[in-house]
């Protein structure tokens, strides 16, 4: 009688060791799947970061495009001022000294 006490008690930590270590791999793949999602979230975390970086860089770049043109425009409108301003003033200048 004995020894069948001492089998059971065999068996049933036999038992009790293949329930903690299918507790553990359980554990252990909650723990990996934790670290998976948290790992996908920073990676889009990095990805919007990115996004946002280069959305504005662009909208820098196209800002300065956009004051380069108003810079060259204004330039060729200046430009375009003074060629009206010397042509009126050489037709309306006085004849240099002619000589007699």
């Amino acid at each position: 009688q004995f020894a069948s006490l001492e089998g059971q008690l065999r068996i049933a930590q036999e038992i009790e060791r293949a329930s903690e270590a299918k507790d553990e791999r359980r554990r252990q793949g909650e723990e990996a799947k934790t670290a998976a999602r948290e790992e996908r979230m920073q990676k889009q975390q990095a990805r919007k970061i990115s996004k946002a970086l280069r959305k504005a860089r662009l909208v820098e770049e196209g800002k300065r495009v956009v004051a380069a043109k108003r810079t060259a425009d204004r330039e060729e409108r200046r430009s375009e001022r003074q060629h009206k301003r010397r042509k009126t003033a050489v037709q309306f200048a006085l004849p240099k000294d002619q000589p007699d």
